[in-house]
């Protein structure tokens, strides 16, 4: 069902998509008409900030008339190699996707995506533009702990790694209430990782952090999320938690 390929020609810029091939129709999509190769392209030229993969619908045609509605039992009904295309600045939510002959769903391949549609996000999770979230805040665990209770959900605490996943996350917690989220220096003093192995290139760091404050004879290791900015603490600190799952990863 899912394969990958290459569009556009040696004279064009090209990219390599996932290829979902489904039935699909994503509601309130601004559409253009173009082909599928001239949509790939369009999405590339648009960039990841703007595009994050395409949706192409193709047009029935009867009798040589292009329509966007057509009777399937006609032998005189077929499938135009023009379509309308949709560039895709979030990765739909399967559950929102409709029925519509001969749809197919193209998105760009990061460097650990998955297959679209491969994931299932536990129910208690909310759907952002390019993951799934939940804020645990019932409970109170420290950060190792914090990290299996994730992992228990096939998740990992939250890499916030843009402004955009910062304020998606801010505006579902308590400004007053800290929280756990995967960045820590453990391994090597200085040396921050995010929860998924890579390095930061976004930080959100609350003026004067980190500053690895000494408590207990512990210094301060790993992150939380307090007050809409990020700061240093104990890891064995019990706070409340982010868990993420990845749906998509540019």
């Amino acid at each position: 069902m899912v394969s990958g390929g290459v569009v556009g020609s040696k004279a064009s810029p090209t990219s390599t998509f996932l290829m979902v091939a489904q039935d699909v129709e994503v509601p309130n999509l601004h559409t253009t008409i173009m082909t599928p190769t001239a949509c790939a392209l369009a999405c590339y030229a648009a960039g990841t900030h703007h595009c994050l993969g395409f949706l192409w619908r193709p047009f029935l045609a009867s009798t040589g008339t292009h329509k966007d509605e057509c009777d399937k039992e006609r032998e005189s009904c077929g499938r135009s190699m023009d379509g309308r295309c949709g560039l895709l600045q979030c990765i739909p939510n399967p559950s929102s996707l409709r029925f519509f002959p001969g749809a197919q769903i193209f998105l760009l391949r990061g460097q650990n995506s998955p297959a679209f549609g491969s994931i299932k996000a536990p129910g208690s999770y909310t759907m952002a533009c390019t993951f799934a979230y939940r804020v645990y805040s019932k409970i109170l665990l420290g950060y190792d702990e914090a990290e299996r209770r994730c992992a228990q959900d096939g998740a990992q605490l939250i890499a916030i790694k843009s402004v955009e996943q910062q304020e998606v996350v801010q505006r579902s917690i308590q400004q007053r209430e800290a929280h756990w989220i995967g960045l820590s220096d453990r391994h090597k003093e200085g040396d921050w990782l995010l929860s998924d192995g890579s390095k930061p290139t976004y930080m959100n760091w609350d003026l004067g952090q980190p500053n690895n404050y000494e408590k207990y004879g512990q210094d301060q290791d790993c992150v939380m999320l307090f007050q809409g900015a990020w700061n240093d603490n104990q890891c064995d600190q019990k706070l409340r938690f982010i868990c993420q799952i990845t749906f998509l990863e540019l």
